[in-house]
């Protein structure tokens, strides 16, 4: 029987909640890059200006927010995420049109 050390390349880390960070509201995923290293996503939020009663109404998407993850932290939000659209689908808050419509979007 061989004697194996610890594995120390894996820290062992306890989550420390911080009620005083904020939280940021989008509308939309604006856009996803990937530099080889990291996603970068941008969150956008509508900002409709009044235009006037028979005009339709302008606006801007506004950058809300930037979030920048490891691969491993992507693959750990796309599984987390993908858990919450189940539960969704589950409870016939989601359907298939939806989900499909929302991929296919292009901005």
């Amino acid at each position: 029987m061989t004697h194996q050390p610890p594995d120390i390349s894996t820290p062992n880390l306890k989550y420390l909640d911080r009620p005083d960070v904020a939280e940021t509201f989008a509308d939309s995923l604006e856009r996803v890059t990937f530099d080889g290293r990291s996603i970068r996503m941008e969150f956008v939020v509508n900002r409709i200006e009044s235009s006037g009663l028979k005009a339709a109404p302008i606006g801007s998407r506004v950058t809300a927010a930037r979030l920048v993850l490891p691969i491993a932290g992507v693959v750990q939000l796309l599984s987390q995420l993908n858990q919450v659209l189940a539960a969704l689908k589950q409870q016939g808050a989601l359907n298939d049109v939806t989900l499909v419509h929302s991929q296919n979007e292009i901005h």
